[in-house]
């Protein structure tokens, strides 16, 4: 029965538990068990004691692995070590609404052959006629691995790397753009998988750039910095987007087919906007951040140095990495009841932050969070949270706070 055989990693077979065996050196004697109901042959007794003992076994476990691999759903309401049939199955063919549902396999793949040696050793207790030959079949090819899907990549990557005619460097195999061309305009190579993080790092002269639909991942700040870009088309085919891929100041337009994300004329958000992933009208000077968030992004208003007013909805429960570094003309803030999460350097070099309110559902803020915010004056926290809040704030904050 199935849990006497064990499938190594490479496909070969283990027996196990030979208490009910049969050798040459044994004929004549009787047999010492009979084996399982449900997969010995109905009229076995102990008188049947030679090398066919296990022919029907064999037969039957064969067969109903063959249907299970083409019909799964036959499998799903069994219970108990059965495969698909049982003892009183075996006892009556006919009746058998099993054997009926098997019926419908007939004509498919190698069932049929299977299920006609079941039945030739279900007649004749023996397959002691057919040789074993029947039972082999061409084993499947060995699938590819699935590609380690990275945005990321290393300096061994970068030498091993090829350069097409325009600059752009791809992995050997073609699937990965490590560094893309500072070129006015671009198409990235059919069948390329990974668009790596800061590939287009400040490619100051890029305007045009066509992502083609194989495309599955674009990393962070694959296209950050480039100034000159004016659109950008995310396909369909992408499923994976880092964080603030798009942080340029020039940046007027976002066509998204990817069904797992959207934009609007601000900003790109996950489906359904429960994450912003990034906003690129870096013109705008005040903004409310949809109800739907959950999520601010890593890096998500970067260098939004024309923000002076933002507002975040309580829906919100983590802010991200580095979500508002830089936005100079940010004044003051006021994060909603609804925050636990406050990522590393969130607010770094907001130089014109005077003050902040930070709740006590607050749980967790980063490292540098704050750092060369030189005109931060009052960090407002709820009464007898002091405490709490000198634990996760730098010394040199702790004078700034202000209990009310």
């Amino acid at each position: 029965k199935p849990d006497n055989i064990i499938v190594r990693g490479d496909g070969s077979l283990v027996l196990v538990d030979y208490d009910g065996m049969y050798v040459p050196a044994m004929q004549g004697q009787k047999a010492r068990e009979l084996g399982s109901p449900d997969y010995r042959h109905p009229a076995r007794t102990a008188d049947d004691f030679n090398e066919h003992i296990d022919d029907f076994s064999l037969a039957t476990i064969a067969m109903q692995l063959a249907a299970i691999a083409l019909e799964p759903g036959l499998f799903a309401n069994q219970n108990g070590d059965t495969l698909l049939l049982t003892e009183h199955d075996h006892r009556n063919p006919a009746g058998s609404t099993t054997h009926q549902r098997l019926h419908s396999l007939l004509g498919k793949a190698d069932f049929e052959r299977l299920y006609a040696l079941y039945h030739l050793a279900h007649a004749q207790q023996t397959l002691s006629n057919v040789s074993f030959r029947a039972f082999q079949f061409p084993k499947p090819e060995k699938k590819t691995e699935p590609m380690e899907i990275s945005t990321d990549f290393t300096d061994e990557d970068r030498e091993n790397g090829v350069r097409d005619e325009f600059g752009a460097l791809y992995s050997p195999d073609g699937l990965r753009l490590l560094e893309g061309p500072d070129i006015q305009e671009y198409h990235i190579r059919q069948g390329t998988r990974v668009i790596c993080d800061l590939a287009f790092l400040k490619c100051n002269s890029l305007s045009s750039i066509n992502i083609p639909d194989s495309v599955t991942h674009i990393g962070r700040r694959a296209f950050y910095g480039c100034d000159s870009l004016s659109s950008i088309t995310i396909p369909d085919s992408v499923t994976h987007i880092g964080a603030n891929p798009f942080g340029v100041s020039g940046l007027c337009r976002i066509e998204c087919k990817s069904p797992f994300f959207e934009a609007d004329e601000h900003a790109l958000y996950s489906k359904g906007k429960r994450e912003l992933i990034t906003f690129f009208d870096k013109s705008i000077s005040r903004f409310t951040i949809p109800d739907s968030v959950t999520h601010i992004g890593g890096g998500a208003f970067a260098e939004c140095k024309s923000l002076s007013s933002i507002t975040i909805p309580d829906s919100v429960t983590h802010i991200g990495r580095s979500a508002f570094h830089s936005c100079e003309s940010l004044s003051s803030i006021i994060i909603p009841d609804s925050v636990t999460h406050i990522g590393d350097r969130a607010f770094r070099r907001c130089k014109s932050l005077s003050s902040i309110t930070i709740p006590n559902s607050v749980t967790h803020i980063g490292n540098g969070v704050f750092f060369r915010c030189d005109s931060l004056s009052s960090i407002t926290i709820p009464r007898g949270s002091r405490a709490k809040f000198k634990q996760m704030l730098p010394k040199f904050l702790h004078e700034k706070l202000i209990e009310q």
